[in-house]
């Protein structure tokens, strides 16, 4: 049986710790978060929102560091769906400062 949802008078604090217990239990059952959500009688989006809350992706540098000779274009595709080519020639400091990297030497 599933656990009630504790309602929204009641304390951050306690509606937190029922969140995180399901999340606990949703990240060690290999199902999605719609079978969870359907298997536990929770609604979808708030097992999304608080696993957002409470489990938050860490932040992923947005580009590394890569030596690359080529005498052909080279593409980078980001997560964000932005893509550049650098044609050969490309000038590498110039390249740095339109990423926002810093300047190594």
């Amino acid at each position: 049986m599933t656990e009630h949802l504790p309602a929204i008078s009641e304390g951050n604090t306690e509606r937190a710790a029922f969140w995180s217990r399901h999340i606990d239990d949703l990240l060690q059952s290999n199902l999605s978060h719609r079978a969870y959500a359907e298997q536990q009688g929770l609604p979808l989006a708030r097992l999304t929102y608080w696993k957002q809350k409470l489990r938050p992706r860490p932040k992923a540098t947005a580009f590394v560091q890569a030596s690359v000779e080529s005498t052909s274009s080279v593409r980078i595709h980001h997560r964000s769906g932005t893509v550049i080519e650098c044609l050969p020639g490309t000038d590498v400091a110039w390249l740095k400062q339109l990423l926002g990297m810093p300047d190594a030497s």
